[in-house]
């Protein structure tokens, strides 16, 4: 099967996107060299595939190299600095209610009910689970040898 030609192209460097209900979250990394200041958090309205639009940013202090949703929160493995938390609930003011200092680099991330999956590059598998969006109990610090 041949993929039809894109509808729209992102004018920015992306590492990430995950789509959720009519919105899409792209986490962008900020290395590029670009004279804008890339990072972070960006919600897409991608309702109508050949007109996106953004409708809400966050600027996260590393490099967002993955992001998970569920539910009002977005989860954003934000290399050097972490599992990063951002309450999504309004895409127009996102915050950020939480964070995890991971033992490396976050770079990817995964979220199944109250438990997140953190890729932590040399720092291996960081296993988090959350008591509340602001504690966490980290479950595997590191999986490999």
């Amino acid at each position: 099967m041949k993929p039809t030609p894109p509808l729209a192209a992102a004018k920015r460097a992306a590492l990430a996107v995950v789509l959720f209900g009519e919105g899409g979250w792209v986490s962008e990394d900020r290395r590029r060299g670009l004279p804008i200041p890339l990072g972070g958090l960006r919600i897409i309205n991608v309702s109508n595939p050949a007109a996106p639009s953004e409708v809400g940013s966050y600027d996260t202090p590393g490099d967002a190299w993955g992001v998970a949703v569920a539910g009002a929160y977005a989860y954003v493995a934000d290399g050097l600095m972490g599992l990063r938390i951002i309450d999504v609930s309004n895409p127009a003011a996102l915050r950020e209610v939480g964070f995890y200092d991971t033992p490396w680099s976050a770079r990817g991330v995964a979220v199944a009910g109250d438990t997140a999956y953190v890729a932590d590059g040399d720092g291996g598998l960081v296993i988090l689970r959350f008591l509340s969006h602001r504690v966490y109990l980290p479950l595997v610090l590191r999986n490999r040898p």
